[in-house]
């Protein structure tokens, strides 16, 4: 799935870029947002509360900054498991300085999939999987 956009924020262009590029600030912007854990500069884990329909639970994600070109653009990579699902995400934005501000432009590449069950057998009293 494909998701854009664009959108205009009343703040100088590097403090927008200090804002996207710390989890510790942008991490409880997410919706249902449940808990973060900061593992390097550039990577860090999030879980989320996710739900379709009566279909509801967690998902542990864990993203990474592949690209970045301070303060005007970047690109996360993320991953998530939960829910009897994956994740697969890729997103990037760029920022531009405007006359009143910043100007960020996005994009995302979004793959859901299903988690492959793991088949346990027993054989000869030793446990394989």
């Amino acid at each position: 799935m494909h998701l854009e956009g664009t959108f205009d924020i009343p703040a100088a262009r590097s403090l927008v870029w200090e804002v996207l590029l710390n989890p510790n600030e942008i991490a409880p912007c997410f919706p249902d947002f449940q808990s973060l854990e900061v593992l390097a500069e550039d990577r860090f884990k999030a879980k989320v509360r996710v739900g379709i329909s009566v279909v509801k639970g967690t998902m542990d994600f864990e993203f990474h900054v592949a690209e970045k070109v301070p303060p005007s653009s970047a690109k996360l990579v993320g991953h998530g498991r939960g829910v009897g699902s994956t994740v697969d995400m890729q997103t990037s934005f760029t920022l531009d300085e405007t006359s009143g501000g910043t100007k960020v432009s996005w994009a995302a590449e979004v793959n859901v999939g299903q988690q492959t069950p793991r088949l346990s057998v027993q054989q000869n009293g030793q446990r394989c999987t």
